[in-house]
């Protein structure tokens, strides 16, 4: 289930973290979306293979750097992903991977909309 009301991207959480540098928003943002489908793909990896372990440390690593970047509602979908991981309960890991890839897209989509990180 999707909380519409969770922020694709909170581009005030990305200003405090590196200031009102466009050009140095536009590389965190660059940054972020370029590691993204090789962590997305690390996670369905763990999920198809059933592994709680990677699970937990594939969700766990993007739900970090989503939330550094200011995209609450990827972070807070990885990091349900992760706890299912970390209680070794997979049966709604499959959903939990279609949420990620869910919000992923939402982000993406926040960032191409937005005139100041169209160059990112």
């Amino acid at each position: 289930m999707t909380d519409f009301n969770i922020p694709a991207f909170d581009r005030d959480h990305l200003a405090l973290t590196c200031g009102d540098d466009i050009d140095f928003q536009r590389e965190v943002i660059a940054d972020f979306l370029s590691h993204l489908d090789s962590r997305l793909e690390e996670i369905a990896t763990a999920v198809a293979s059933l592994d709680p372990a990677a699970v937990r440390h594939a969700a766990h690593a993007l739900k970090g750097a989503s939330a550094s970047l200011g995209a609450p509602a990827l972070a807070e979908a990885s990091a349900r992903l992760e706890s299912l991981g970390r209680e070794r309960e997979l049966d709604g890991a499959t959903a939990g991977l279609q949420r990620v890839r869910y919000e992923a897209t939402r982000l993406r989509e926040a960032l191409a909309g937005s005139p100041r990180d169209r160059a990112a």
